[in-house]
Formats: C-alpha cells, sequence, structure tokens
C-alpha cells in the first residue's frame, strides 16, 4: 500500500457524474422490466430506493429479500 499512487487526472479527463433518473424514467423503467422479468424489476426497485451502489446490488441474494414485503 506504501507505493501506491492515486490517479490523478486532468479536469477534462474527470469521469462525468451520472445523472440521476427522473421518476417518469424510473417508473418506465420498473413497469417494462415487471413485463419482462420480474425478478429484474425488484433488483431496480430495490436500488433505486435504498442508493446502493453497484458492487452491493451485485451481492444481493434472494434469501436477502423481503419476499412477505409488499413493493
Amino acid at each position: 500500500m506504501s507505493d501506491t499512487e492515486l490517479p490523478s487526472w486532468a479536469p477534462v479527463e474527470r469521469p462525468q457524474p451520472v445523472p440521476l433518473a427522473e421518476p417518469d424514467e424510473l417508473f418506465g423503467l420498473l413497469q417494462a422490466a415487471r413485463i419482462v422479468e420480474v425478478r429484474v424489476a425488484v433488483l431496480i426497485h430495490l436500488v433505486a430506493t435504498t442508493e446502493m451502489r453497484r458492487g452491493e446490488a451485485c451481492t444481493v441474494r434472494w434469501i436477502d429479500i423481503d419476499k412477505k414485503a409488499a413493493w
């Protein structure tokens, strides 16, 4: 760790922040996902409501989901 250097970017090279989805865009995405695969809709809903990061979402297992709770 002591030999590790943090990356440095010029201002023009820095990644742009990802814009948040508008509520109507998220609603449309959830509706489409429910039609195609309800499990994907559940994951999208979980990520959107908890603001979890991609790595956290990838570690979610189905036994972690409370199936009796309504959404």
